[in-house]
């Protein structure tokens, strides 16, 4: 079997792992902050598109009530031109 050579183990040699170590953290907490970022981007876009679907929910049913109070007024309206199903 082969004699294993020994390794000294120094100051340096342990704070160098350690500056490893904590540039490893820093680089994961760079990443994880640029991801979450992303993500409050990509929920923001999201809030956009929510609130213009429910401006166009509540326009669609104004225009049902207006065209329902333009039918009880004896106004013939075409529904199926005024609403694409």
């Amino acid at each position: 079997m082969p004699k294993r050579k020994s390794t000294v183990i120094t100051r340096a040699f342990i704070e160098g792992g350690f500056a490893s170590v904590k540039e490893n953290i820093r680089y994961l907490a760079r990443t994880q902050a640029q991801g979450f970022s992303k993500v409050n981007d990509h929920l923001a876009r999201h809030d956009v598109e929510l609130e213009a679907i429910k401006e166009m929910v509540g326009t669609r049913k104004e225009m049902h009530n207006l065209v329902h109070e333009l039918k009880n007024k004896g106004i013939r309206l075409d529904e199926s031109k005024i609403f694409v199903s």
